[in-house]
């Protein structure tokens, strides 16, 4: 999988418990690092050569639990250790299993013997091509499939998405002008047309014409809420 659904993955986990803004940040970021030994993208050759490497191994996972729990609040750093930890092994385990033509030297440097998921299922080399097949194609689309279902849910609860790891004002001015005009119209007084923002200030809903956008993505409209508003206009 690519970096960004291992991005998404641990974003999903920052949602699953007591975890700020912060935190879920360092959860999304330990998912990924596992993919800095791709960073070679310029160059096919040192891409080949060095991709599920240095950092797919069950070692560069202690590293990255430590760097996590490094800039973690105090009373939280064994639980972020722990955290990333897991969320770094998850992300190899899932390469490991949605990549099984690409081996993985689970105990680099140690060790640079190359494991194959199919192999050490004891995988007639006969079938391996179906099962590579099942498990690249037919995993991998059921994995991105779960991650949209869960990121669609949390936002519905938590009007949030991934692209917070970014900054949570970009997120809000992507998500909100993407899918508010489905929901809401704009509450200006005699505006028809469908509402983009959330007003900061007010809690009102607005096009895009009715509404201050700042440098920040902040969104103000200015003022105080008009009488003609409703808050649960869901025309």
């Amino acid at each position: 999988m690519n970096p960004i659904y291992h991005i998404q993955v641990g974003w999903v986990v920052g949602n699953i418990g007591d975890f700020d803004r912060r935190e879920r940040r360092m959860l999304m970021l330990a998912s990924a690092a596992t993919d800095l030994d791709g960073i070679f993208f310029w160059s096919s050759d040192l891409f080949h050569r060095f991709h599920h490497t240095f950092s797919h191994n069950v070692f560069f996972g202690i590293f990255v639990g430590g760097l996590m729990a490094a800039f973690a609040r105090k009373g939280r750093r064994l639980k972020m250790f722990i955290l990333s930890y897991a969320m770094a092994l998850l992300a190899i385990a899932v390469d490991f299993i949605t990549a099984p033509q690409w081996p993985i030297p689970l105990l680099w440097p140690i060790s640079k013997t190359q494991y194959y998921f199919t192999e050490m299922l004891g995988i007639s080399p006969k079938v391996i091509p179906s099962w590579d097949f099942a498990l690249e194609k037919v995993m991998q689309l059921s994995l991105m499939t779960l991650l949209l279902a869960c990121t669609v849910v949390i936002y519905i609860k938590f009007r949030r998405t991934f692209i917070e790891l970014i900054s949570s004002n970009l997120d809000r001015f992507l998500t909100d002008f993407a899918i508010l005009p489905f929901r809401h119209r704009c509450n200006f007084p005699d505006c028809a047309n469908r509402a983009h923002y959330e007003c900061a200030d007010t809690g009102a809903l607005r096009c895009i014409h009715h509404c201050t956008i700042h440098r920040d993505l902040t969104i103000t409209c200015g003022g105080k809420k008009p009488e003609a508003e409703t808050e649960g206009d869901t025309s």
